[in-house]
């Protein structure tokens, strides 16, 4: 018998609105925001989404950085933290734009390695940083630092000056930027990528700063996700988060005929070809979740095996969030939507 009480939020990462009109042709996904009402544009990205979701207040800014440690195995403490990004600094005609270590090949062992370096110059200031993963480092302090932060998603392309930390204390943190470029410059490290005709990581990017702090319990049945952050965010909420299945059948095989309930799902395929700047990787990233994800997911609910849907849909500064029900299936006046019409234009 269908469960008749299982519905789920789904957020999908990497859709930003500069290239959606642009999209593959997504028959399903395109009828479910046709039918579905579009209930609310936030002004955030996926990362402040999921702060709110889980009941976590803004900071001096997202704290994304203390759960993604978190998620990452890492003990958040009563430190502060901030996310530390590796990226590459390309000087541009006038200014500086950033690479992201997505966008090249860097090795755990390499990440160690300029970790290291960084704690034996940084660590009499009380400056620690961690490399749990090859393109995710975190830097950690005793105290607030006084600044905020611009995320990593937002800088890529962009003049960095302008999104540099701000604040009262902003000034020192500029100064150990610049500190941290010469010691990168020079380190073997680096200099062996560049031998290779790789880019090498000549910086770090400050963004997520904050603190742990208890949250309540998520309101939800089953949480599915694979990012250090959604990961952190449920252990400190006392939950632990599930890897996402292959399809929505095999989620729906799993949970089908349990206690039902609301589940939270985050899907990223499109975010890495997003960071990747990789146009193709990004549609054949939605072209996959159409088949997997949002055609199931459509046809579960007209079987009855799901009673609703909420989809939010995260570019690099907002959140669109569309419900259906099922009722919404049988508005047969309403016509399939393309992604350039369905999200607001940035």
């Amino acid at each position: 018998m269908a469960n008749q009480l299982l519905h789920c939020h789904i957020l999908v990462r990497g859709m930003g609105s500069g290239k959606v009109a642009d999209a593959p042709h997504l028959p399903a996904l395109e009828a479910i925001l046709g039918l579905a009402r579009r209930t609310e544009v936030q002004s955030v990205d996926a990362d402040g989404w999921l702060c709110r979701f889980f009941g976590v207040e803004r900071q001096h800014d997202w704290p994304v950085a203390p759960y993604s440690c978190m998620g990452d195995g890492l003990d958040p403490e009563k430190a502060y933290w901030l996310c530390a990004d590796p990226v590459h600094f390309h000087l541009m005609r006038v200014h500086f734009t950033l690479v992201v270590s997505s966008r090249f090949d860097l090795t755990q062992y390499e990440s160690q390695q300029y970790a290291t370096a960084l704690n034996a110059h940084f660590g009499v200031d009380g400056i620690r940083f961690f490399a749990p993963s090859a393109k995710r480092w975190y830097l950690q302090l005793q105290d607030d630092p006084g600044i905020t932060t611009h995320a990593l998603a937002v800088a890529i392309g962009q003049d960095i000056q302008e999104l540099l930390p701000q604040g009262n204390h902003a000034g020192k943190w500029k100064s150990v930027l610049n500190e941290a470029q010469m010691l990168l410059h020079e380190l073997s490290t680096n200099q062996q990528r560049e031998d290779r005709g790789e880019l090498p990581v000549n910086s770090f990017w400050l963004w997520g700063g904050g603190m742990l702090r208890q949250i309540p319990n998520p309101d939800v049945t089953g949480i599915w996700a694979g990012d250090a952050l959604t990961r952190g965010l449920s252990l400190a909420g006392g939950r632990t988060a599930d890897p996402v299945p292959s399809s929505c059948q095999k989620w729906l095989e799993h949970e089908l005929g349990k206690a039902g309930g609301k589940h939270l799902l985050v899907l990223d395929a499109p975010e890495q070809g997003d960071l990747r700047g990789d146009f193709v990787g990004w549609g054949e990233a939605l072209v996959h979740l159409e088949q997997h994800w949002f055609s199931p997911l459509l046809q579960a609910m007209k079987n009855g095996q799901l009673t609703g849907v909420h989809l939010h849909l995260a570019g690099t500064q907002r959140v669109t969030s569309f419900r259906l029900t099922r009722g919404d299936l049988w508005k047969f006046w309403r016509r399939p939507k393309s992604l350039g019409l369905a999200l607001p234009e940035d």
